[in-house]
């Protein structure tokens, strides 16, 4: 089987303890064929599409009539400090996620995440 160009939400197949969607990508680029799970780097189809379609389930395909609707969204943000100490932060939207780089300028820089400046008030 052959996955066409697209959007697809996909699932690990059999009963598997990590029952977690990803979203997979299809392309083509200079006409050579692209698969992208999720956020990670495209690999070639020729060498990954076989063992992509026996590991994972093709749940639906995402089309502009069937577009996907997100639900109770969180932005998780985790990381260690200088001392070896884990810590995470959640957010539901860009604005408190904003508001957490102003009051810790620290990871917003470890992120390299660009903070404009305020102008004074007068």
């Amino acid at each position: 089987m052959k996955i066409e160009s697209g959007y697809y939400k996909i699932k690990l197949r059999g009963r598997s303890l990590d029952d977690q969607y990803h979203y997979l990508r299809v392309f083509y680029q200079n006409k050579i064929k692209y698969l992208q799970l999720s956020n990670g780097i495209p690999q070639e189809a020729s060498s990954y599409e076989e063992a992509l379609l026996s590991s994972y389930e093709l749940v639906k395909q995402i089309t502009h009539h069937h577009p996907i609707e997100v639900r109770n969204a969180i932005i998780t943000i985790s990381w260690q400090d200088e001392d070896g100490d884990p810590f995470q932060l959640k957010t539901r939207n860009i604005h408190a996620l904003r508001r957490v780089f102003e009051l810790f300028p620290r990871l917003a820089k470890a992120l390299h995440v660009e903070m404009k400046k305020s102008k004074d008030k007068k």
